[in-house]
């Protein structure tokens, strides 16, 4: 299947946004977190307005933002086969 110019430039623009994304995610001054009730360590944030617990989980291990480099790698070997 060969792309149109015009699909293949719009498949590149979504891809530069998910690479956008994933720089975004990955600076210094950015925090994933997971929502509990409970906070387990010192090192978690508590918010006493509603009771919720977050605690910093790694970015890129064992969540689903891993998909995300799937997705991006999976997404420029497409536009280079096309």
């Amino acid at each position: 299947m060969k792309l149109t110019k015009k699909a293949r430039e719009e498949l590149r623009q979504t891809l530069a946004k998910m690479e956008r994304a994933r720089a975004y995610i990955d600076g210094e001054r950015v925090a994933v977190c997971r929502r509990s009730t409970l906070a387990i360590t010192t090192l978690d944030y508590s918010r006493a307005s509603d009771g919720a617990a977050l605690s910093e989980v790694t970015k890129w291990v064992g969540s689903e933002l891993c998909l995300l480099d799937t997705a991006i790698e999976g997404l420029a070997a497409f536009i280079v086969r096309h």
